[in-house]
């Protein structure tokens, strides 16, 4: 994810992209229910478009979540933390939380 973050900063450089938190707070929020419409689609729970085939909306589906990665990407970068050791530490405490807790012998 390092990786990620880097290409990312990169990308912002080049392109010249700047973002407030705020600002990229409203991104992600716009990515996520562009995400969740195509998923209503995708389950049936909304009526697709005309083209929205199985293929077409999973490609849209794809294309979604890398919007979002990009803006959690960049407020990582702006808050300069690691997001692959958050995710990481967020696994373990899901561990913890959801696994039955072993007995002592």
């Amino acid at each position: 994810m390092q990786n990620l973050q880097k290409k990312q900063a990169e990308i912002n450089n080049l392109c010249g992209f700047s973002s407030t938190l705020p600002g990229l707070g409203l991104g992600i929020s716009a990515e996520v229910g562009e995400l969740n419409d195509y998923l209503a689609k995708i389950s049936n729970l909304k009526k697709p478009k005309p083209g929205d085939d199985l293929n077409n909306l999973k490609q849209k589906i794809a294309d979604e979540c890398a919007d979002v990665l990009v803006y959690l990407l960049q407020v990582a970068n702006n808050l300069e933390f690691d997001l692959e050791q958050a995710y990481l530490s967020k696994c373990h405490k899901l561990i913890e939380r959801h696994t039955p807790a072993k007995s002592l012998n």
